[in-house]
């Protein structure tokens, strides 16, 4: 079988394809002309790449073409205000662009990378699950919907026709490039930072995400979503946690919700000086406050998937960090 990749070179993606790989497909992945490879160093040379981006109608049907299953897990995840039109653009029009194609094509299923972000958060019960009702209220990020407007692309080609999966994972735990996605938790925490969010952290392992991906794409399900997300726990716990695995002081002090929008805008006026991207951001902050659960009994129960305890994963994911940082010292 054969399986096309959009976003191979990131974190899912990448885990995505070793687990594939490991059980016998062949792997076609979309590249961008400088795009960064290394995530994938250690399979490059077995994944059939075709040059081009989400934005290249021909190129991503080149890739489709011929192909028995297509992975889209690529997308645009930090931004700021300069980046709103681009955000929207590579995460709802690139997806577009995606399920447009597979329609035209008599692939098997199509299997869509989102995020917890694109769910709901009001909701009365404690873990808030797949049927939660989204709602376009002011707190919503600008990132959560545009991750909620390319899912609702995939429901519509759904509607048209196309064999489909969503996966909405919380915070992905991995071992891959520190200065990106939610690995720069563990960067952060390197510094021996003084603050710690106020909120819940969701996470779940990289490599459950890609189990879990590759089951379903090769089941009989079809036409659903799934939360994937393992547990939840104060951000003050999991930082002390990863921490003490780093040897490091574990930060001390609380970063109340008005101080962190504060220092967002102090961060935004000396990045807007210097046009350097901006590192931490309103929403940011605001999504950090959160307190939400996230429940993982519907593919729990559809898959008997038992997912990885926190503990492995960030005794795994430190370990590779701190052996990361000796080698660059020396």
């Amino acid at each position: 079988m054969v399986y096309f990749i959009i976003g191979c070179n990131g974190l899912v993606g990448s885990y995505i394809a070793r687990e594939i790989l490991k059980n016998g497909g062949k792997v076609k992945a979309l590249k961008r002309e400088h795009s960064d490879l290394s995530m994938v160093k250690d399979i490059a040379s077995q994944i059939d790449w075709i040059p081009g981006d989400l934005l290249d109608i021909v190129s991503i049907e080149e890739g489709i073409e011929n192909s028995d299953y297509v992975i889209h897990a690529a997308g645009m995840v930090f931004s700021n205000s300069n980046d709103e039109k681009k955000l929207f653009k590579i995460n709802v029009e690139g997806t577009a662009n995606v399920v447009n194609s597979c329609l035209r094509f008599p692939i098997k299923k199509f299997l869509f990378i989102s995020s917890v972000a694109a769910i709901g958060k009001n909701s009365p019960q404690e873990f808030i699950g797949e049927e939660n009702k989204w709602e376009n209220d002011k707190v919503v990020s600008t990132y959560s919907l545009t991750k909620y407007l390319a899912e609702q692309e995939v429901w519509r080609a759904i509607e048209e026709g196309l064999d489909a999966v969503i996966v909405n994972p919380s915070i992905i735990f991995g071992v891959g490039n520190w200065k990106k996605s939610s690995l720069k938790l563990i960067d952060y925490l390197w510094n021996a930072p003084n603050y710690f969010p106020v909120g819940l952290a969701n996470y779940v392992d990289v490599r459950d995400v890609a189990e879990i991906s590759f089951k379903l794409l090769v089941s009989d399900i079809k036409n659903e979503r799934f939360i994937l997300n393992s547990g939840s726990e104060l951000y003050k716990d999991l930082f002390s946690k990863i921490s003490v695995l780093l040897d490091k002081n574990p930060p001390q002090k609380a970063l109340k919700p008005w101080f962190g929008i504060l220092i967002s805008y102090l961060d935004w006026f000396i990045s807007s000086i210097f046009r350097k991207k901006q590192k931490i951001t309103k929403e940011m902050i605001i999504s950090s406050a959160d307190c939400v659960k996230y429940s993982n009994h519907k593919i729990s129960n559809t898959l008997g998937i038992n997912f990885k305890d926190i503990n492995e994963t960030l005794e795994w994911v430190c370990e590779h960090y701190v052996n990361f940082r000796l080698k660059k010292e020396f």
